[in-house]
């Protein structure tokens, strides 16, 4: 599993999402730019799964929707 979030985002505080990624790698991308969403088609291409926790439009206003993902 490799996690990935926006940068500079969400609770640093929070103790419970430490716990759970505690040992695992992740990377932040931004997916507003196009460096950012090449990278995250690379990667999600080797990839058995693809989550994604937005706001309802948001991966698809972005183009990091399922099937652009599985297309790469």
């Amino acid at each position: 599993m490799l996690p990935t979030a926006e940068p500079l985002t969400g609770d640093p505080f929070n103790v419970s999402g430490y716990a759970f990624n505690r040992g695992m790698r992740s990377i932040a991308l931004t997916l507003s730019l196009e460096e950012g969403r090449g990278a995250f088609h690379r990667i999600a291409a080797t990839r058995d799964i693809v989550m994604e926790a937005m706001r309802r439009g948001v991966a698809a206003k972005l183009g990091v929707v399922y099937e652009k993902a599985t297309a790469a």
